[in-house]
């Protein structure tokens, strides 16, 4: 199958695959591209891949790629430490590194391969000055901006 997205070379290996309601999205690398792709919008395309602008951080590109989860029309992917998703075509930042999240400073976010349930995302958030948290972002319709709360789990550690 060609690399949708790539200079017409076939994918070499498929990983981390999530399905929803009859639909996938999946880790693919090729001989020219490497991303998450989905079927969502009825044919297979990249959501992202190496190379994509990370929104909500100019400049930047994306250069790794983590777990992904697909819940109804909405996936959500873990990319060089943040979380994005992707819905209608379009990708949006969720967290970034850098960010603010109650007074503290964004290190790095997490999510797990079952962290999307409907428009409710679940990640594991690690700031500057060594605790942590687990957060829900509730992931809006077109148009919205992304709200999180507190899940009401905290973590401090003290770096050594």
């Amino acid at each position: 199958m060609t690399v949708p997205g790539g200079n017409g070379g076939t994918f070499t290996s498929l990983t981390r695959p999530s399905m929803d309601n009859g639909h996938v999205a999946f880790f693919g690398t090729g001989a020219d591209q490497n991303g998450i792709y989905t079927d969502l919008p009825g044919t297979l395309t990249f959501a992202a891949h190496i190379g994509t602008p990370i929104p909500g951080r100019p400049g930047l590109h994306f250069t790794s790629f983590g777990t992904c989860d697909l819940s109804g029309n909405v996936l959500a992917l873990n990319a060089d430490d943040g979380a994005y998703f992707w819905q209608d075509g379009t990708l949006h930042a969720v967290l970034n590194p850098g960010d603010t999240l109650d007074g503290r400073t964004v290190f790095t976010v997490a999510m797990d391969s079952q962290a999307l349930e409907g428009s409710t995302l679940a990640l594991r958030v690690e700031f500057t000055n060594g605790s942590s948290g687990i957060y829900m972002a509730t992931i809006p319709g077109p148009g919205v901006v992304v709200s999180l709360a507190a899940a009401g789990l905290f973590f401090a550690r003290r770096r050594r």
